[in-house]
Parts: C-alpha cells; sequence; structure tokens
C-alpha cells in the first residue's frame, strides 16, 4: 500500500522512502525532494547539499579528508586518477597542477610551489599598497634598476614630485633625473 518506485509514462522515475518522495528524476538530471542534499556512500559519507544560503560538500568518512580528482591515469600513482584538489578536515587545502601540488595551506599562512605569476603583478591602484612595514621589512630587495616616482602626490620635504632611476655602475651608483635628464 506504499510507494517505492512509481513511473510516470512520458515522464519522471520517482523513488520514495517510507512513502515520502524523496528523489525524482527531471529533464538533464535527478531533483531531489527537498532541493538540498545528495548523499552518497554508506551511511551517507559524501554529501553534497544546499541549506538555502551556503553550498557544501561534505565528507564524513574516517580519513576527514575529501578529494576531487580527473579520471585521468596519474603516472606515478598508476591508480587511473589524479589529484586536483585536496581538502582535510580542520587542516590544509592542497591545489593541483598537472599532477603537482602547485598551492596549500599552512598553520603560518600559505606555501606556493613554483613561481606565483600573472599577466600583470601590479596593484589594483596607484600610491596605496605598501611592501612590508616600518616593523616588519624585507631582507632584500633583488632589482636591476631601480624606478622611482611619486608623480600625482607631493613629498614632505619641499612639496614637488620626482622621477628618478637609480642605476649601477662598475664602481658607483648614478642617480638620474627622469623630469630634466
Amino acid at each position: 500500500s506504499e510507494d517505492a518506485i512509481k513511473c510516470v509514462a512520458n515522464g519522471q522515475v520517482e523513488l520514495y522512502h517510507n512513502n515520502n518522495l524523496q528523489c525524482q528524476t527531471i529533464d538533464g538530471g535527478l531533483n531531489f525532494q527537498d532541493g538540498k542534499k545528495a548523499e552518497f556512500g554508506n551511511s551517507g559519507d559524501l554529501k553534497i547539499f544546499h541549506d538555502g544560503s551556503n553550498s557544501n560538500i561534505r565528507n564524513t568518512l574516517d580519513s576527514g579528508r575529501l578529494d576531487i580528482r580527473s579520471d585521468t591515469v596519474h603516472i606515478s600513482d598508476n591508480d587511473n586518477t589524479a589529484d586536483m584538489a585536496r581538502f582535510n578536515y580542520q587542516g590544509s587545502v592542497q591545489l593541483y597542477h598537472n599532477y603537482n601540488e602547485k598551492f596549500a595551506t599552512t598553520s603560518y599562512g600559505v606555501l606556493i610551489s613554483g613561481n606565483v605569476q600573472s599577466n600583470t603583478i601590479y596593484p589594483s591602484a596607484n600610491n596605496s599598497y605598501d611592501l612590508g612595514t616600518t616593523s616588519t621589512r624585507w631582507r632584500n630587495i633583488y632589482t636591476n634598476d631601480l624606478n622611482l616616482s611619486n608623480e600625482g602626490s607631493t613629498n614632505d620635504v619641499d612639496g614637488t614630485w620626482g622621477n628618478y632611476t637609480i642605476q649601477e655602475g662598475e664602481s658607483h651608483l648614478f642617480l638620474i633625473n627622469n623630469r630634466n635628464g
């Protein structure tokens, strides 16, 4: 007397639990009755859900880790998958590129493997960001020429602005005034 599976002609297939509709097929996928969650594995080891304002993926396996992997063969593992991202319960997050970890969160911040590159590594606004602070400084800066300009603002000494380049010679440093040569 209770529905378990209902097949509607030219329509959906409905799945019931204890006579309550839980899931039905729709054009292009599945619709869960509460519209909020999908559980996979024994005892809902993996849960994907939406609570009305937040979307989540939860892995409740004993490992406490959720891996997002591709089905491409990973040469070193020979397990026919490749890590893309790994999320450790109350721990680190690792992101991978071409089978290699490139970004990881740590207890002290982040760890980046390789180079940080961009088409442009520029600040998003002029004269708005510092490199270091008065008490926390960079130890060394390695550069070719050092170009300095406060164009668009003025200095505290005489209220003017300047545009200079410091270049190194064999035995001397040269200060070039780019405004007047």
